[in-house]
């Protein structure tokens, strides 16, 4: 095998004859972006003796590609020549050939002769792309490995390994599932300060590296998370998320291990001083406690052992900076000290006012801090476990804490948006720091004691001077909770709305930053649609505002405000209409137009409370599910001045409905309900068409494909899951029910799946969760 630095990887491409041409293209492409394609339709031509330059070829290559399609087999199942001879040449060479891809041209079986190799779909989405970065990792990896060894003098042993680690991880069950890309990085979860210009992020869609100066990512890790740990010494870090626990090595950034056996989802984890065992806290009521290392009997038998059943949620986890004790708190509103040895109950710590979010100890551990809810913050002496000081201030829950490399203060954040610095000693308070929007969810020091971070739910990553309160740096490095999506008529482009008002529009098949972003709303962007030219992006925000936004860049103008209160508003396909209600007795609907909108109709016959409006694709008609679980149907296009009562009632929902979708050709109706459930209703007479699951978590978001052919649905765990519906009949009446096959699934958000949409043509599927992650799938 090749090892030479500098030079362009060499790559062997075998392929049947007749998909000669189109593996001649794509070797002219990799020729163009600078690598050494070998293909042998075109290099064994002319050869005297074949097979030997067949073998010196590949004792020379660096990666192979087999290009497979339909064709790549004879009529006798057997595959095409030089596939075969290639294919032996693989499996019996000497060192063996670190990269294989199989490279699909078309929808095709890999014959069971082609070796183990990473398939890659040439015209799926990004496919290209995903060739050519797959190779070029794959020559940046041979190039270091062949370079001598570096000269410097090596880092000292105390230099945390998360600051060494370079790259983009992720969970390989992601690209399994069929993920091709994912957009931003999550909602703030915590921050962890590893030297001061190196900050280690936890957001919703994993942990990332971040150098505060020019605000790069060293290093990531794409793995849904909720909450997360990082050991003493920098080398593992634990990311929950749901129910599940992935422990990563940063030394070399490969999952360790993957730990189930909770039953509800995971709320804190923390590692022993020595980490050899993790802690982890959960909505099940449990605390678990795992084996950490990498050895057959950690791999095989994880789980050590568990603390006796909670009263209610275990909210927060800690150890001692000694390992003795084992601290956990919980939504009973108390703090319970165990015996980590043998998980004896020492001591519990009551009083506190609200449910127990933060649990942190002293450096020498003679001070445990806790943060609850009930906006308090409490200092214990571990002497006796005697109260030290009782502190008041924030206006809001208490979401983290961390004390200072000396002990000498705690950092606290909080609900009410900021950040407070006090004395430990005697409880005073010694700066508060204001700069956040939304609730500060992780404080941390930097080694050396003299700045504090701060990560909040605005997105914002602040540093701040300790000294004096002053702001040292800020950043904005996270994508707040996704609350709208939209594919634009072309299926070029997504737009996607956040929570804090952001509405930004990605270029799907460009490997450019978002092409913009606007943050003029003052609310959540709860609804997005593309004009039916695809020209402009019309939003509605809670704001009470709708705005029109040129796709060719440009600022934006506000085509309606409306007035009082505002519980839910919508715009319609092609953005010709906009809903809207204020949650009490009526909807209202507005005309837009390019320039401005104005009022139109207005629905007063509801049964209940309207709680959500979905209009149908063409607009002609718009479902409203009610408080108490119905659904009415107006067709607009009959609609006369104050309509008073719907053209349709569906009853017999499954529980309070929590989302709505329309099929395409406005036949049909899905109803998502709280208790699991997912019917399929026809929209002219009102019958059930099919049944598709249920009891389960709240199913929050739902999609149908373009073709009307499957349904998507995302819950309130994370999970999306695409039901095929167009299964046998069963009956005789038009109003025919209909058995749905098996869903599929994707379990890849930590939040509650809220948004779905297809792209145009039905072949990928964008899922937006509370997580603030927008993750695209392969269909």
């Amino acid at each position: 095998m090749s090892n030479r630095t500098g030079a362009p990887l060499r790559v062997v491409i075998g392929c049947s004859r007749e998909d000669g041409p189109a593996a001649r293209a794509i070797a002219q492409r990799l020729r163009v972006d600078g690598l050494s394609p070998w293909l042998l339709a075109d290099e064994l031509e002319g050869q005297p003796d074949p097979l030997r330059a067949l073998r010196d070829a590949v004792a020379e290559a660096d990666a192979v590609i087999f290009c497979v399609s339909r064709r790549s087999c004879g009529p006798d199942g057997q595959p095409a020549l030089d596939i075969a001879r290639l294919s032996d040449l693989v499996r019996l060479g000497r060192p063996p050939i670190s990269l294989v891809i199989a490279l699909k041209l078309g929808v095709c079986d890999l014959h069971a002769e082609i070796p183990q190799a990473r398939v890659i779909e040439i015209f799926g989405y990004s496919g290209y792309e995903r060739l050519l970065a797959a190779l070029r990792d794959h020559a940046e990896n041979l190039r270091r490995a062949a370079a001598p060894p570096p000269e410097p003098e090596p880092p000292p042993e105390s230099v945390s390994p998360a600051l060494g680690l370079r790259g983009r991880y992720a969970l390989s069950s992601l690209e399994r599932q069929g993920q091709v890309a994912r957009l931003g990085r999550g909602c703030a979860r915590s921050v962890i300060m590893l030297a001061p210009d190196r900050a280690l992020l936890i957001s919703g869609g994993g942990a990332a590296l971040i150098d505060a100066r020019d605000h790069r990512a060293l290093w990531s890790i794409d793995c849904p998370a909720r909450c997360a740990a990082l050991s003493p010494s920098g080398r593992l870090l634990a990311i929950a998320g749901g129910a599940q626990i992935f422990l990563w090595d940063l030394q070399d950034g490969r999952m360790r291990s993957q730990l189930s056996g909770h039953g509800g989802r995971i709320s804190a984890l923390a590692f022993s001083p020595d980490e050899r065992s993790l802690a982890s806290a959960s909505d099940d009521r449990t605390v678990r406690l795992w084996r950490t290392g990498d050895d057959v009997a950690s791999l095989a038998s994880p789980l050590l052992a568990s603390t006796p059943a909670h009263p209610d949620h275990v909210c927060s986890v800690a150890f001692s900076p000694d390992g003795t004790l084992l601290v956990t708190g919980g939504a009973d509103r108390t703090v319970r000290i165990w015996r980590t040895l043998d998980r004896t109950l020492v001591q519990t710590l009551s009083g506190h006012g609200g449910a127990v979010e933060a649990l942190a100890f002293s450096a020498v551990g003679d001070v445990l801090a806790v943060g609850s809810r009930g906006r308090s913050l409490r200092l214990w002496s571990i002497r006796g476990w005697r109260l030290l000081h009782s502190i008041d201030g924030h206006g809001g829950a208490l979401e983290c804490l961390a004390f200072s490399p000396d002990g000498s203060l705690i950092a606290s954040g909080a609900a009410d948006c900021t950040a407070r610095i006090w004395q430990v000693a005697d409880g005073t308070l010694r700066r508060t720091l204001v700069g956040h929007s939304g609730p500060v969810v992780g404080v941390s020091f930097v080694p050396e004691g003299d700045q504090l971070a701060t990560l909040g739910e605005d997105d914002r990553l602040l540093i701040w001077r300790v000294a004096d309160g002053a702001e040292a740096a800020a950043l904005r490095p996270l994508s707040g909770r996704v609350t709208g999506l939209a594919f634009s008529p072309d299926g070029g482009h997504l737009a996607v709305g956040g929570g804090d008002g952001a509405v930004t529009v990605h270029a799907l098949y460009e490997q450019v930053a978002p092409l913009s972003q606007h943050i003029d709303h003052r609310g959540a962007v709860g609804s997005l649609a593309f004009a039916e030219d695809g020209g402009r992006l019309i939003t509605a925000a809670s704001d009470r505002r709708v705005r029109s936004y040129p796709l060719s860049g440009g600022e934006g103008a506000i085509l309606l405000q409306t007035h009082g209160a505002l519980q839910s508003a919508i715009v319609a396909p092609g953005g010709r209409l906009m809903a809207c209600t204020d949650g009490e007795g009526t909807v209202q609907i507005w005309q837009l137009g390019a320039e401005g909108g104005q009022f139109w109709r207005v629905l007063r016959g509801l049964r209940g409370r309207p709680r959500l409006l979905r209009f149908s694709p063409s607009a002609e008609a718009l479902a409203v599910a009610a408080e108490d679980g119905a659904v009415q149907i107006w067709r607009l296009s009959v609609l006369d001045g104050d309509q008073l009562d719907p053209q349709m009632m569906i009853a017999g929902v499954a529980g309070r409905v929590r989302s709505l979708a329309f099929s395409d050709d406005g036949l049909s109706l899905a109803t998502g309900a709280e208790t699991g459930h997912v019917q399929i209703w026809q929209v002219s007479d009102g019958a059930l068409r099919a049944d598709l699951s249920g009891p389960g978590p709240a199913v929050v978001g739902l999609s149908f494909a373009p073709d009307g052919r499957s349904l998507a649905g995302g819950d309130a765990a994370g999970h999306v899951r695409i039901w095929k519906i167009a299964g046998p009949s069963r009956g005789k009446s038009g109003s025919r029910r209909r058995e749905p096959d098996q869903a599929s699934g994707h379990a890849g958000h930590a939040g509650a799946v809220d948004h779905l949409a297809y792209s145009p043509v039905g072949d990928i599927l964008a899922s937006g969760a509370s997580d603030g992650m927008v993750r695209l799938w392969q269909v």
